[in-house]
């Protein structure tokens, strides 16, 4: 499956190496039988949910915005922008959009939190889709994964038992 919080090294296809997409569909036809059949597609994954449909993008009130490439900037180093790359579905959108896409899709990956779309009030959230053309602007999944730069209970606790795991052998 693809996977929106792993590194991108050695480069942008990293994320992207699966043949299932984020959500456990898959992406193209394949025969994992051996008999051939070059038209047969995988099995989605079932009762996937998802977050409440609501995106971030580029606040409109936002004219002229100081800060912008800054923002675009981080939302890029902490999310996926892979897709805003050349040839990418994403590719030909303006700054605005490229801003809109970045900042939707960190705020994705951070479980929706209303403080991962601010970007100093750059953005704003939206209950309108605002994918555009085949650049899908994507809702997340529910998950119990940690946010990035951040940290949920889960992991210090893991963390809390191999420290003490260490200290007792």
């Amino acid at each position: 499956m693809d996977e929106d919080q792993k590194s991108i090294a050695p480069g942008p296809f990293e994320r992207h190496w699966g043949i299932f997409t984020y959500d456990g569909k898959p992406k193209y036809p394949l025969d994992l039988s051996g008999g051939g059949n070059q038209n047969e597609m995988l099995v989605a994954a079932k009762g996937v949910q998802y977050l409440p449909a609501q995106w971030c993008v580029l606040n409109p009130d936002a004219t002229n915005p100081v800060g912008l490439d800054d923002a675009l900037g981080y939302a890029c180093a902490y999310g996926d922008c892979t897709s805003l790359k050349p040839g990418s579905p994403c590719a030909s959108l303006d700054k605005n959009w490229q801003a809109s896409y970045a900042f939707n899709n960190y705020y994705q990956i951070n479980d929706q939190d209303v403080s991962a779309c601010d970007f100093n009030g750059l953005a704003t959230v939206v209950k309108t889709n605002a994918t555009r053309g085949n650049c899908l602007f994507p809702i997340q999944i529910v998950s119990d994964g940690g946010r990035i730069g951040g940290s949920r209970g889960g992991f210090m606790a893991g963390v809390l038992v191999l420290l003490a795991l260490w200290f007792t052998l």
